[in-house]
């Protein structure tokens, strides 16, 4: 589960409890029973929610992909129980196991794609990956995390997004079945349904 404007509104008790829901970044909060959160911004621990009761209360698996080995001493310091990925590769790649580390873009949605197959996950559905070109509207469903005074992404990097869910993660998940729950998302690579008609027939049926 991203963080795109479409989940705005969205009926979070449809993965309540569900055992294999991944939130990224400061989605924890709306799914506090996800199996696993993911990220690749260490921010959401040390400045933003680290120190929370929504936080502490995450009994999940807490999965930071770590870009820089100087991130992990900081993560450490609020919250030891943080499990890093450590990238051992350099440039463009996508890991066949978690002793590589990760593939990583410019969002942390990338790297989850990556840790799902791995993991072996299929269907893999995705929710809240818009990338959607919005000029100054909002871009992200929680303001709290969007507007945290650091730069907000732009069209530009939106379509960068785009580009690597249609040109690089498709690619190597081209074994895999994955699904996207938004019909009206930008990226087109991958079949579209809605959310609350599959998550309901679908995924609460196979939990």
């Amino acid at each position: 589960m991203g963080g795109g404007p479409s989940l705005q509104g969205f009926d979070w008790s449809l993965l309540a409890n569900h055992p294999r829901v991944v939130v990224i970044n400061r989605a924890f909060k709306d799914v506090p029973t996800a199996a696993v959160w993911f990220s690749e911004d260490f921010d959401v621990i040390t400045r933003l929610w680290g120190t929370t009761p929504e936080w502490t209360g995450f009994k999940g698996v807490k999965v930071l992909h770590a870009l820089d080995k100087k991130f992990e001493r900081l993560v450490e310091e609020v919250d030891p129980g943080v499990h890093f990925l450590r990238t051992a590769r350099e440039g463009k790649f996508w890991a066949k196991d978690f002793s590589e580390g990760l593939s990583y873009s410019s969002n942390s949605m990338i790297g989850a794609l990556n840790l799902v197959d791995i993991m072996g996950a299929d269907p893999i559905c995705l929710l809240g990956v818009d990338c959607q070109e919005r000029g100054e509207r909002e871009v992200n469903y929680h303001e709290d995390y969007d507007k945290r005074g650091t730069p907000r992404a732009g069209d530009a990097q939106y379509r960068s997004f785009k580009s690597d869910f249609e040109n690089w993660a498709a690619w190597h998940l081209r074994g895999r079945e994955v699904i996207n729950l938004n019909p009206t998302s930008a990226v087109t690579c991958w079949p579209k349904q809605e959310p609350v008609g599959y998550l309901t027939s679908s995924l609460h049926a196979s939990a």
